[in-house]
């Protein structure tokens, strides 16, 4: 019986069905809350709400879960002097990861950090599984008490801090949070951007009432688009500065590509 429990996944009502049986149950679900916007203050089982509610993209979206390990207390003792020498084992969506051990101390802290990647729905599908152990060096590790912590909640808030009672006595403390491959990806090129814009030079006070002269010289054009029948261009250009007039070039009759020597002086306000 364990074995057929342990692979059909947990229907979204709370009743263990195979694992067709819960896709199509929660496909129900999805398309009921599309059609019924009130479905949110139904008084499903918070886990129906919460995949209820989320939309297809959603579900399918790739990304990361990191679960920061904070601390434990009121452990259990296993060891003669009272104390106990705990570590933790999380288990998401199949994957382990393992915490340092923490010395002689009923009531650790980690403050360490483990990631998971994959798909929204897939990591947060059964809960993450948090076990605690007596590490001994002379005989097997005692367990120290397990817990579910379910993670329906990242589908609204994206990051939350749990509380978590310890199967045997005392309660783990964790920050776990989603970010989406997408989000860290528009995040990461906003960064790149702002880093790859120029400081502003700074400019005195004082000279941005002085008076001198701005020179543009004007070189050359090329691979211009024939404007005319015959595939040519009579090109000149026009050259602004500011709130000012336009200063105008000579024209270069019948050309694709010109050259201009020479420059045009434009008096103002230095900006």
């Amino acid at each position: 019986s364990s074995s057929s429990s342990s692979s059909s996944s947990p229907c979204c009502l709370g009743v263990p069905l195979p694992g067709k049986a819960t896709a199509l149950a929660d496909a129900a679900l999805t398309a009921a809350s599309a059609a019924l916007p009130c479905l949110a203050s139904l008084s499903f089982h918070p886990r129906a709400r919460a995949l209820a509610l989320a939309t297809a993209r959603e579900r399918e979206e790739r990304g990361h879960v990191t679960v920061t390990l904070l601390s434990a207390e009121g452990l259990k003792a296993a060891d003669r002097g009272g104390t106990s020498d705990p570590y933790a084992v999380l288990d998401l969506a199949a994957s382990k990861r393992r915490s340092s051990v923490v010395k002689k101390s009923l009531a650790p802290e980690w403050d360490e950090t483990f990631s998971w990647n994959g798909v929204l729905f897939d990591l947060l599908q059964d809960g993450l599984v948090v076990s605690l152990f007596d590490r001994d060096k002379a005989s097997r590790d005692d367990c120290l008490g397990m817990a579910l912590v379910p993670l329906d909640e990242l589908l609204e808030r994206r990051e939350a801090c749990f509380t978590a009672p310890l199967s045997l006595q005392g309660s783990v403390k964790l920050r776990i949070r989603w970010r989406s491959a997408a989000a860290e990806w528009a995040e990461a090129r906003e960064a790149a951007l702002a880093a790859a814009r120029p400081l502003p030079v700074p400019v005195p006070p004082s000279s941005l009432s002085s008076r001198g002269v701005v020179s543009v010289r004007l070189f050359s054009a090329q691979e211009l688009r024939g404007a005319d029948a015959d595939g040519l261009s009579d090109p000149y250009a026009e050259v602004r500065l500011g709130s000012r007039g336009a200063v105008r070039s000579s024209i270069c009759s019948r050309r694709r590509r010109w050259t201009w020597e020479g420059a045009r002086p434009s008096r103002g306000v230095c900006v």
